[in-house]
């Protein structure tokens, strides 16, 4: 039951009850302006009383939520990388929502803190804190902490100026094609990151998936390439793909398999010579005596770049190929769908919002074909 009281000439309620264990909590909020404005809060509170809501972990603020979920959910499981945005996360709520709860995050006040986040941020960090912060809420809706995602319908914003260029990301198709045939031809042993780059390019594949690559992946009868794990540089040791959607085969020119075969006899060759073994069977295990590292190979691109004749504020990371792999696909007509399935992308709407504006240039080209041949009807 709900008792009231008036002060200062602002009321507060009080909601007391029994957990599970039996142990009394109270919840007490003043600063209403009426008795009946109090009633209707305390009102709601007794109602989710009845539905099972966990209040306990309702008064927990968002920031402790925020922690223990994604400590809890995600910590260990995910790549270095993206563990270090949750903490960050975690520090950019703690500056706008400070002590407050879960439950009192409205989405009014969740979009007051996109537009706060956005002036600073580009819309594509918004939108990952936004997502990543959804996914901890459907957690407690399963939970019963909340009955609504105060994340649903916000505009999300972001500063323009922060933006950088779609053209500084990918590689033009005429330099594109200049990148393939020059890292094809520096392709040995000897300059491993050079096979790397090249597979990159030909297959759209992460840097991380391509150094992950062991020689039981490679199809040399169906000219594939199996995704089935990936390459953590800073344990030294496989890790799962970055979802399990990333698993996947992806086929090849013949070419390719070609170059690896080459490869793979040059590197038993070097084996046998020195004594080393490459006791994981992987494809980019070095000279160096381990695989290759992701600095290495963006720095052979950068190489790779610049005797391509490619200006160096043109110029590309290693990820920047995975970009334009799928630009030079969709340029050709490439099915969307199939693009999703070699990327790895876990739905077709995750390449439809990625490259987006790389789709728009083909929607206006078959726009143009589209009316033209209608113009043929008369």
């Amino acid at each position: 039951m709900a008792s009231y009281q008036k002060r200062n000439g602002l009321w507060r309620y009080r909601v007391s009850w029994r957990d599970n264990d039996g142990v009394r909590h109270a919840k007490t909020k003043g600063g209403f302006r009426t008795k009946t404005e109090a009633s209707a809060e305390a009102t709601k509170l007794e109602a989710d009383l009845v539905t099972g809501t966990d209040l306990g972990k309702r008064a927990t603020t968002l920031v402790k939520y925020w922690h223990d979920w994604y400590t809890t959910y995600k910590l260990g499981k995910r790549a270095a990388i993206t563990e270090s945005f949750y903490v960050n996360i975690e520090n950019t709520l703690a500056a706008f929502f400070q002590d407050t709860e879960l439950g009192e995050v409205s989405p009014s006040l969740w979009q007051k803190f996109i537009n706060d986040y956005g002036a600073t941020h580009a819309r594509i960090t918004v939108t990952k804190v936004n997502g990543y912060v959804r996914a901890m809420v459907r957690t407690a809706l399963n939970e019963q902490t909340l009955h609504t995602d105060f994340t649903f319908g916000v505009e999300l914003t972001g500063d323009k100026s922060r933006v950088k260029s779609e053209s500084d990301k990918y590689l033009q198709l005429d330099q594109f094609a200049k990148v393939n045939e020059v890292a094809f031809d520096r392709a040995s042993f000897e300059r491993l990151s050079s096979v790397a780059v090249y597979v990159g390019a030909q297959t759209g594949m992460r840097i991380a998936e391509v150094l992950g690559l062991t020689w039981d992946n490679v199809d040399e009868v169906n000219s594939t390439i199996t995704v089935n794990k990936s390459w953590d540089g800073r344990e030294l040791d496989f890790k799962p793909t970055k979802t399990p959607s990333s698993n996947r085969t992806v086929e090849v020119l013949p070419k390719v398999i070609t170059l690896l075969q080459k490869i793979h006899n040059q590197q038993a060759q070097w084996l046998m010579r020195t004594g080393l073994r490459n006791n994981k069977n992987c494809v980019f295990f070095s000279k160096m005596g381990q695989v290759l590292s992701g600095t290495a190979c963006n720095k052979s691109l950068g190489k790779i770049e610049t005797a391509a004749g490619i200006p160096e504020n043109e110029q590309i990371t290693f990820h920047g190929l995975r970009h334009t792999h799928v630009s030079y696909l969709l340029s050709q007509g490439t099915d969307i769908y199939y693009i999703s399935k070699r990327l790895g992308h876990s739905n077709v709407q995750i390449t439809l919002t990625t490259y987006s504006h790389l789709l728009q240039s083909q929607r206006d080209a078959q726009a143009s074909i589209a009316l033209k041949a209608l113009s043929l009807l008369g």
